[in-house]
């Protein structure tokens, strides 16, 4: 929080060192997932998504992913990868090169704090929107709203099991589903 870098930690050596720099000096990484060679990080506070050959350190810049200043989730796939933000809350689907494919938002269930996780298995992807866990093919299509007990307020992590099982955790009471 508050560094424009992304540092590197070898446990076998315990050296740290400078990665790569994500932008201006009050940059944080909100978001990262790691996919193959690739890391992808979500930025506070433009909102961009960065896509990071761990390799070489070379940064791609997907762009901002909505409105707000969290990109706050990333999930990747083979095929596509998805970013998401907090309030106003934002869905977007690119390709792994960086092309925006489509912009799920209007998928989203409206939410004071927009969305706060995602989650892709087989081709669906499913997002912890406001109350509810929204899942959808990445064409917006076969649209499912689960929705959680208000007891619970928001769900903060998800994850899918490999035979298929959305997984979440609440907020408030920490119940599991």
């Amino acid at each position: 929080a508050g560094s424009a870098f992304v540092w590197r930690f070898d446990p076998a050596t315990a050296a740290v060192q400078q990665f790569v720099e994500l932008g201006a000096s009050n940059a944080w990484t909100y978001s990262m997932t790691v996919h193959g060679d690739h890391l992808f990080i979500g930025t506070y506070p433009e909102c961009r998504l960065l896509w990071v050959h761990r390799s070489t350190g070379e940064v791609t810049d997907f762009g901002r992913v909505g409105a707000s200043q969290y990109a706050v989730a990333i999930a990747v796939d083979e095929q596509y990868v998805f970013a998401s933000t907090a309030a106003p809350g934002a869905l977007k689907v690119y390709d792994h090169d960086g092309t925006e494919i489509a912009d799920l938002t209007s998928g989203l269930t409206p939410s004071p704090v927009g969305t706060l996780a995602l989650a892709v298995h087989e081709g669906t992807i499913h997002v912890a929107s406001g109350r509810d866990i929204v899942s959808m093919r990445p064409d917006g299509s076969q649209r499912v709203v689960r929705p959680i007990p208000a007891e619970d307020r928001y769900i903060d992590k998800m994850t899918v099991t490999p035979d298929g099982r959305v997984l979440a955790l609440a907020r408030l009471t920490t119940n599991y589903y």
